[in-house]
């Protein structure tokens, strides 16, 4: 389980890395705001504040100095990069017209907020029920974010983890030349051929060691087996597959839950890769990894590298370590030619 520390943490930098890059584009006058980024504000809005915006361009050709609303809870949302005065009296000007199906109005600006706002004493404002507190920016959302319970930080960090790079890529700066530093082939990895045939030599081993008829022991039933793991392995970016070599190699056999474990803490004290949360949940979801954790605290337990097959991890672990065999030759660079 994921701490409510580490969800906070992690959805406050990556709403500061979208704010500053806002800022950095904003100063050289590039301050449009597409339609993915309005629909990414109305999902954070809706689970931040329990209600449902609906984003205004998407039903109407524009909405009028409004972006995101909730007929339900009258509320609406101007998403903008810029910060001036100005255009939040443009915003209130242009809003009028909506005072009667919205009570509350606010302007979201998605760089760092002004540390002040002269708009007590505007006439819109005055008719709008607007005061400087409906002005907010990230810091003010991410105020609120950290008294949320743990479900919903749950959604919020899923939705910005899945959203950051996405938006990133698309707030990027062009060159003088109108390409971009950012394209496709360095987000792709290319993984290297797969080195396999049959599992003879690890077929062996378990027909020496083990006197069960577990099928494992039939070579076709093995050869399956592998291949169902090395289809997996190539689905996992090449990271997520050397965090599971690392504590794949380092894991020892336990005779409790007849299972290969390495201790969490132990892990922890010899990386600091801090996305290392992000690896175990692929890992899970491709079924090659479990992690326990105490259901009182929260805390991560242990790491138990199962392969998809417990009987299978626990053989090709003692392989392995029988014939000197870099995991990550297996892992990463997937040559089981040695099996």
């Amino acid at each position: 389980m994921i701490t409510r520390g580490y969800y906070i943490g992690s959805i406050i930098d990556n709403l500061s890395q979208i704010s500053m890059q806002i800022q950095t584009r904003a100063g050289l006058n590039l301050t449009d705001i597409n339609i993915y980024l309005e629909n990414f504000c109305k999902e954070l809005l809706n689970h931040i504040y329990s209600i449902n915006l609906i984003n205004l361009n998407a039903e109407r050709s524009n909405e009028a100095g409004l972006d995101l609303g909730d007929s339900a809870s009258k509320k609406a949302y101007q998403i903008t990069s810029t910060k001036t005065l100005d255009k939040v009296k443009h915003t209130l000007d242009q809003s009028l017209v909506h005072k009667d199906t919205y009570s509350e109005i606010f302007v979201l600006i998605l760089q760092p907020k002004q540390k002040s706002y002269a708009i007590a004493e505007y006439s819109n404002a005055i008719t709008l029920n607007f005061t400087e507190k409906n002005i907010i920016d990230f810091n003010d959302l991410s105020r609120d974010i950290v008294n949320l319970n743990l479900e919903e930080l749950e959604k919020i960090y899923k939705l910005i983890t899945k959203e950051t790079s996405k938006i990133l890529i698309d707030l990027e700066i062009p060159n003088i030349d109108g390409t971009y530093n950012t394209n496709l082939d360095q987000y792709t990895e290319q993984n290297p051929p797969i080195k396999f045939e049959k599992a003879e030599k690890l077929h062996q081993m378990i027909l020496e060691i083990d006197a069960t008829n577990d099928p494992l022991q039939d070579l076709n039933h093995l050869n399956n087996e592998i291949k169902k793991l090395i289809f997996k392995l190539n689905r996992l970016p090449k990271i997520s597959r050397h965090v599971l070599g690392f504590i794949f190699n380092n894991a020892e056999y336990t005779t409790k839950n007849d299972s290969l474990e390495l201790e969490f803490k132990k892990f922890k004290r010899v990386t600091s890769y801090k996305d290392v949360i992000e690896d175990f949940d692929l890992l899970e979801k491709e079924n090659v990894f479990i992690y326990t954790y105490n259901e009182e605290t929260g805390k991560i337990i242990s790491l138990r590298p199962n392969l998809g097959n417990n009987y299978l991890s626990i053989s090709l672990h003692e392989f392995i370590k029988r014939n000197n065999l870099n995991i990550y030759d297996l892992f990463i660079h997937f040559d089981f030619s040695k099996l």
